[in-house]
């Protein structure tokens, strides 16, 4: 299957899968449509082409139906990734000598030590 939108087949196949799957959730065409403010007409047409959800629908499904916005559409949404520390990364590690607290004690004094 060639599409015109920049994701696989696989993804795109997915993506088409989540679309029906939040119809069915609303439940059926007319109810979805509502969701989207559309025509049950639009929606069918759409399923009927095996086109994505439109993403000006995409905000306002996930809402309703509770379908991942990454779910619907991967190639506007993509999943994101946590930023993680990379190991062994200086940065990632807070050495106890870099961190300054404030403190209104007075300092005290060591043995020995000039005043």
């Amino acid at each position: 299957m060639t599409t015109r939108y920049d994701i696989s087949d696989t993804a795109y196949e997915a993506a088409y899968a989540a679309f029906k799957q939040a119809v069915a959730l609303a439940p059926g065409q007319i109810a979805f449509a509502n969701i989207c403010r559309c025509t049950q007409g639009n929606i069918s047409q759409l399923l009927r082409a095996g086109s994505l959800l439109p993403e000006r629908f995409v905000i306002k499904v996930e809402a309703a139906t509770g379908v991942p916005r990454h779910e619907l559409r991967p190639d506007i949404y993509p999943i994101e990734q946590p930023h993680l520390p990379v190991p062994n990364d200086d940065r990632s590690v807070i050495s106890p000598r870099a961190v300054t607290v404030a403190c209104d004690r007075q300092p005290i004094s060591q043995p020995g030590a000039a005043r």
